[in-house]
């Protein structure tokens, strides 16, 4: 029994109900085809592969908490989430949607970024000191 509840999604249903797995349930990947499956699950692995570092301070007032791969709008997107950590949120959150062109200008020009943004979109999502979501900003192929 307790080997089963280990790995089974009576598991993960009981981890979101105490609270300690916060996903949303449009974030676990259900209704998509195989090939959607396997980009997830590929996502995922490189996410868990960059968390090791986090969190990261990127610069004076923000920090990257956790990077997440989830199925939305019918395409699977790596999220960056991103936490400010001043006083000044709302007036940062206007500078942070206004950063769009120059995440756009950095991820396209890099090639091995670009190569990621073929695979999947990357949306940075920023949140205030309290965890309250702010603004994000989307950067996809499309956008090179």
């Amino acid at each position: 029994m307790v080997k089963f509840f280990r790995r089974s999604p009576v598991r993960l249903g009981f981890l979101l109900l105490v609270g300690l797995l916060p996903l949303p349930i449009h974030r676990l990947g259900y209704g998509q085809d195989r090939n959607q499956q396997a980009l997830l699950k590929a996502c995922n692995e490189s996410a868990s592969q960059l968390n090791r570092n986090n969190p990261m301070r990127i610069d004076a007032v923000t920090t990257l908490h956790a990077i997440v791969c989830v199925f939305r709008k019918g395409t699977v997107e790596m999220v960056y989430n991103m936490r400010l950590d001043s006083r000044r949120d709302i007036t940062l959150s206007a500078k942070i949607g206004e950063m769009r062109p120059s995440l756009i200008n950095n991820w396209c020009s890099h090639p091995d970024l670009t190569r990621l943004l073929n695979y999947h979109p990357i949306v940075f999502e920023y949140f205030d000191s309290g965890g309250q979501y702010i603004v994000s900003n989307r950067v996809s192929r499309t956008d090179c």
